[in-house]
């Protein structure tokens, strides 16, 4: 985590530092869209020196707060700082932007749709992250098992068999899903190069491993105060020995 904050963070660094006046028609969003006549009354140096400070003070923000989180708050507190921070600063950035343009009453269109696109992008991540963190439900019936809640499951009972066990294959890649220091949730590459289904919530706890016919091994974590609930309710109705 602390390499990505790093990467981060210079990349930041990087965009303030490397605009400057002779590359920014072709550099600088926003005002490489604008015609000449408008680049001409635009107010391009003193919105570089803006543009240079927020950057500076982005790049050391994003991995000094990071590094804080990183240790005082063990777990996805960073993660969360990663995807937010930088979208709700440069939600900033393009409203503080405006001054610079000509025209008060005739800012460019893009503008407004960028902080449209950024406010959007920041609603959409944060509802799917709180439908991501919804415990998935267990529904354990003798003929099916239902598993509600992202990527959640219908098991029919005639092609699926179950195994309880203590741990999953490490993990390789993310294909297809959310993946946080703590939640993974969707479909992963194994360090085998094989592709599992999971659904983890903590970082230790016994699963369920589903397999079903044509489809890959599925492995549910079971919640710590529920294990032993859980796995008398699969004994009783037939599901495992």
């Amino acid at each position: 985590m602390i390499v990505i904050l790093l990467f981060l963070s210079v990349v930041f660094l990087g965009i303030g530092l490397l605009i400057n006046p002779s590359n920014a028609t072709y550099l600088l969003a926003g005002y490489n869209t604008l015609t000449p006549e408008k680049q001409a009354r635009f107010a391009l140096i003193p919105y570089l020196k803006f543009f240079k400070k927020v950057h500076i003070f982005l790049a050391f923000s994003t991995f000094f707060v990071g590094l804080f989180l990183h240790f005082t708050f063990p777990g996805d507190a960073v993660v969360y700082w990663l995807v937010f921070y930088p979208l709700v600063f440069y939600c900033y950035i393009l409203w503080r932007s405006q001054k610079f343009y000509p025209d008060n009453g005739n800012k460019p269109f893009n503008l407004y749709v960028g902080m449209a696109v950024l406010g959007l992008s920041i609603l959409g991540i944060a509802g799917g992250l709180f439908y991501a963190h919804q415990p998935n439900q267990l529904h354990i019936s003798p003929d099916s098992i239902e598993i509600t809640g992202a990527y959640g499951a219908h098991l029919d009972r005639k092609t699926t068999q179950v195994q309880w066990v203590d741990s999953i294959p490490k993990l390789r890649r993310r294909i297809n899903g959310i993946a946080t220091q703590r939640l993974k949730k969707g479909y992963f590459s194994t360090v085998s190069r094989k592709k599992i289904k999971v659904l983890i919530s903590s970082r230790s706890g016994a699963f369920i491993v589903f397999r079903s016919k044509g489809e890959v091994p599925f492995y549910y974590q079971l919640p710590k105060n529920k294990a032993k609930a859980i796995y008398t309710e699969l004994h009783q109705k037939g599901w495992i020995e």
